[in-house]
């Protein structure tokens, strides 16, 4: 008998060490529904609640020269640069990702600015999301982004390996040619942008992941040129196994 309590003991403890993590959602989300070209800045109105713990922005901007933005801001507030990844050719195009963690929570702007207008003369606009239960002090689980430079292309695809578990993979996508592009569809993925600028396409979707895996993220398209960039969000850990409970079972310190 007790031997058995013993194991029943163990087991309990073992089960409380696991840690327990907080599931990815969003709170909210905007398109910009402006079609914006040859501007130097972007400027999108975004109320923030207070479930909000990431804000995030996929900013898609294609020109006749090179380059993603020059800075993105939130509430006057500089934004983190994460994933940026640009596809060149006779035409410019880029697809970035900028986030501001624990952000205001008021209404205020997102501003993205950009070096010279024809970085954005055929066409920029973003996808504003917000999250809850996400890990602020480590956020990106990890990231990544493909181009595809040539005319033959048919998929705008890239596969990340996520390293935590129940992280969330968000894509941000630019395509020259202002013609169709259809998610491809997998377990849980929700499409947010999909929509023309004036002479490109911005795309954004997101969806959850389980282990940590190989998760692809694609697009198909009619023939051309463009660039996914794609970030997995690491979740929060709500609990662990130092817990007054255990503490006072004698199971011992953290």
């Amino acid at each position: 008998m007790k031997a058995a309590s013993s194991i029943l003991l163990a087991f309990l403890i073992w089960s409380l060490a696991i840690p327990s993590w907080a599931l990815i959602a969003v709170s909210a989300a905007k398109v910009d529904s402006t079609t914006t070209s040859s501007v130097t800045s972007h400027t999108t109105a975004v109320t923030v609640d207070a479930t909000t713990k990431v804000l995030l922005v996929c900013v898609s901007n294609s020109g006749t020269t090179a380059g993603g933005p020059s800075g993105v801001t939130y509430d006057g507030s500089a934004m983190t640069a994460s994933q940026s990844t640009a596809w060149t050719t006779a035409d410019e195009g880029t697809a970035s990702f900028w986030y501001t963690v624990n952000p205001a929570v008021t209404t205020a702007n997102v501003v993205v600015s950009w070096s010279a207008s024809t970085k954005t003369n055929l066409g920029t606009g973003n996808t504003i999301m917000q999250y809850s239960g996400v890990d602020t002090a480590a956020l990106i689980d990890a990231q990544g982004g493909s181009s595809f430079n040539t005319g033959g292309a048919t998929t705008i695809t890239h596969t990340t390996t996520t390293v935590a578990d129940n992280a969330w993979l968000v894509d941000c996508v630019n395509k020259r040619v202002n013609s169709a592009i259809t998610m491809v569809v997998q377990d849980g993925r929700t499409g947010v942008t999909n929509r023309s600028l004036s002479n490109s396409v911005a795309a954004s979707s997101y969806r959850s992941a389980g282990a940590p895996n190989n998760y692809t993220m694609d697009w198909t398209l009619s023939a051309n040129r463009g660039a996914i960039s794609v970030v997995s969000l690491k979740p929060s850990v709500e609990s662990s196994a130092c817990n007054g409970s255990l503490m006072l079972m004698g199971a011992g310190g953290c």
